[in-house]
């Protein structure tokens, strides 16, 4: 065996270095320089303020808020339930309950509001039956609520 070179006295560095760590720090040491050369343009805050809900969005979506938030909740307090489920049945109740159903599809607030407020809904409800009973909604809920296994 010959003289270890540049392990600087380090034992994993015997092995070697493998190939995609390499490749992702060159990458991202190339991007970094290429942001110092080109610093980010001055964002226009004007440009954003149209991005902000208005008065009458939020006089339009205060049912869609209210119905959506109800279902969502009550969704997850079912066992099995998703958080998909919950949005698709909320949008399908907007639109069965629009005046302008038409307008769906199009960027109608009430088809926004109310859907999301029913996914955040289901997701904080769905502890409920987890928390209180040991009922997870869903795998992931299961491995994440189990206890983990001691290593003694």
């Amino acid at each position: 065996m010959g003289t270890p070179r540049l392990t600087f006295g380090l034992t994993p560095l015997l092995g070697g270095l493998d190939f995609v760590p390499v490749v992702m720090g060159l990458f991202g040491l190339s991007e970094v320089l290429r942001n110092v050369e080109d610093p980010p343009p001055k964002l226009n805050r004007s440009d954003l303020h149209g991005l902000y809900p208005t008065a009458q969005d939020f006089k339009d979506s205060g049912g869609a808020i209210g119905r959506g938030t109800l279902l969502g909740f009550f969704l997850g307090l079912i066992p099995g339930t998703t958080q998909a489920l919950a949005s698709f049945v909320s949008y399908g109740i907007e639109k069965a309950v629009a005046k302008r159903p038409e307008t769906f599809g199009n960027g109608a607030i009430q088809g926004v509001a109310g859907p999301e407020t029913a996914n955040n809904a289901h997701a904080n409800a769905a502890l409920i039956p987890l928390f209180t009973l040991g009922i997870p909604r869903a795998m992931g809920s299961a491995r994440r609520s189990s206890p983990k296994p001691s290593r003694s």
